[in-house]
Order: structure tokens, then C-alpha cells, then sequence
């Protein structure tokens, strides 16, 4: 078991690439499609529980674009005063 600042990393096995984790910040290497300090959820734009996390797809792609563009118009307006 690997210690970070006297506490257990606690990575988790299932979506933990190894069960060591950075000696400075405590957090855990991910497999890939899976995130989290622990590598304990699944990544932004997949679904399901870890291990078995995956891509929502085509569809929440083309939303998380939109939204993305419209959260920056929506900045960019506020910014040069205009609401």
C-alpha cells in the first residue's frame, strides 16, 4: 500500500491503472474513461458504473459542443457589458 502524507491512496482497483498515486497531490492514475481523485467515477461524457463506463456518444457530443459554444457567447456578452 502506497502512503501519501501519512494516508492511504485508496486508489480504486477497478478503474485505478496501478495503486500508486502521485506523491504530492494524492491522486490516482486513471484507467482511460474513468476519472476521479480515487478513479472511483466515470468520465465526463460516458455512463455506467466503473469498471463498465461508457461513451454516451454522437448525441452528447454535438450537446456538450453547444452548450460549450453558448457558455462562451454567454461570457463574452457579460464581459463587453451586454445582457
Amino acid at each position: 500500500m502506497v502512503f501519501v502524507r501519512g494516508a492511504a491512496c485508496e486508489c480504486n482497483r477497478q478503474g485505478a491503472a496501478t495503486q500508486q498515486c502521485d506523491r504530492r497531490t494524492g491522486r490516482c492514475e486513471c484507467e482511460p474513461g474513468i476519472s476521479g481523485e480515487k478513479c472511483d467515477q466515470c468520465e465526463r461524457g460516458t455512463t455506467g458504473d466503473v469498471p463498465l463506463c461508457q461513451p454516451c456518444g454522437e448525441c452528447f457530443d454535438n450537446w456538450d459542443l453547444i452548450i460549450s459554444e453558448l457558455t462562451g457567447l454567454y461570457k463574452s456578452a457579460r464581459v463587453s457589458g451586454v445582457e
